[in-house]
């Protein structure tokens, strides 16, 4: 692993997702009350609950094979320009290939780390 970067928990990107899947979340268990249906047919969809809280709470992963790790995989070479906005950086890469150009956004907390980072193994970003 080279590098860890924190999620910027006070952006709404972060803790808005997590306030919908609470609410999905209360809302079956209401069903599962007022309907008298067993407890154990929302077993799977409780079941997987603390994997996806995890999965989705763990930090930014820089990879020692330079691959960008948190929404998705994104490898650095293929990234072309990073783009600072709203407390988050907003990156622009091409997927192998150069078949189609995509772009994500990134919550995180020291965000002049995270771009040097990027910049140490991939010069040619363009900074806007």
């Amino acid at each position: 692993m080279k590098a860890k970067f924190k999620k910027d928990f006070s952006h709404k990107a972060i803790w808005f997702p997590i306030v919908l899947f609470s609410v999905f979340l209360l809302l079956v268990l209401l069903c599962v009350a007022l309907t008298s249906l067993r407890f154990a047919y929302c077993g799977g969809l409780l079941g997987c609950l603390p994997f996806m809280i995890v999965a989705y709470l763990k930090p930014y992963e820089l990879t020692d094979i330079n691959v960008l790790q948190g929404n998705g995989t994104i490898q650095v070479d293929q990234i072309y320009r990073i783009q600072e906005i709203n407390k988050g950086i907003r990156v622009f890469y091409t997927w192998p290939g150069g078949k189609a150009e995509r772009k994500r956004f990134f919550a995180v907390k020291d965000i002049d780390t995270f771009i040097s980072t990027l910049l140490e193994i991939n010069p040619n970003i363009k900074l806007n």
